[in-house]
């Protein structure tokens, strides 16, 4: 059987059968304003990460959500997962104590910043559906 690429957070590629591969899901939070989104930076991987929705209380509902399947390393297996977006406008939020960063979301894509990998496809859908 042919093996499947998987990428995880560094952006490395590595090749599975499918039959090794574990399903997951998680859901993210993006808010936006303009090209700007809010982030993370996880200072011991030196990366910006989406915070998770439970790491994040927004006192609003959502404008827009998406859903991608990416094929992803974590914890070194692979994971055929379901990714949630959840898009805020920042007009209509209220930000609670969040250590959260604006990162161009143009410069994401082009690779000007270390971004997790296993969360880059999220944000090119993004780009795609004009949130």
């Amino acid at each position: 059987m042919a093996k499947f690429p998987f990428i995880d957070r560094d952006g490395q590629i590595f090749y599975y059968n499918p039959e090794e591969v574990q399903s997951g899901e998680l859901g993210y939070i993006v808010v936006k304003k303009d090209d700007n989104i809010l982030c993370m930076r996880d200072e011991a991987a030196q990366m910006y990460t989406l915070p998770l929705q439970n790491e994040v209380s927004i006192n609003a509902e959502p404008t827009g959500e998406f859903e991608i399947i990416a094929y992803i390393i974590r914890h070194d297996k692979p994971i055929k997962e379901a990714q949630t977006y959840e898009v805020f406008e920042v007009g209509a939020v209220d930000l609670e104590d969040t250590p959260l960063q604006w990162v161009k979301l143009s410069d994401i894509l082009l690779g000007e910043v270390y971004f997790d990998a296993t969360q880059k496809n999220g944000m090119k859908n993004l780009l795609v559906r004009g949130k």
